[in-house]
């Protein structure tokens, strides 16, 4: 099944209220191997079933994928504002691809919440 089938159904399971099969649905979609399809996914359960969805989401910060990192950043930014900054905080210790995407991430942030953070980099 490609990508596009694969966010179709995603994004017709968003049709539904979270029944145990559209959980089922987007929990598998969650560990797909393609990052386009993991990012519908963390939207699609942002929208359905966010008690699932928050305990993936430090991991999902740390997927290959800039889609699924921003789709998991996005989705704390709007519950958790102040956690998402910590976890980007901590981001910028590990190796060079994180800190960038961390940088990335940080940036997309309202500029008081980040600057000390951001000043430290320098």
């Amino acid at each position: 099944m490609s990508s596009e089938e694969k966010t179709l159904i995603l994004g017709r399971a968003l049709q539904y209220k979270a029944t145990p099969i559209v959980r089922k649905i987007g929990a598998v979609a969650l560990k797909d191997s393609d990052g386009v399809v993991a990012a519908a996914a963390i939207e699609c359960m942002m929208h359905l079933d966010t008690d699932t969805l928050f305990p993936l989401l430090p991991g999902l910060l740390n997927h290959p994928s800039i889609d699924v990192q921003s789709a998991a950043i996005k989705v704390y930014a709007l519950y958790d504002k102040d956690q998402a900054v910590r976890l980007l905080e901590k981001m910028l210790t590990l190796n060079a691809s994180a800190r960038a995407s961390a940088l990335f991430h940080l940036a997309q942030f309202d500029f008081p919440s980040v600057q000390n953070i951001l000043f430290n980099c320098l």
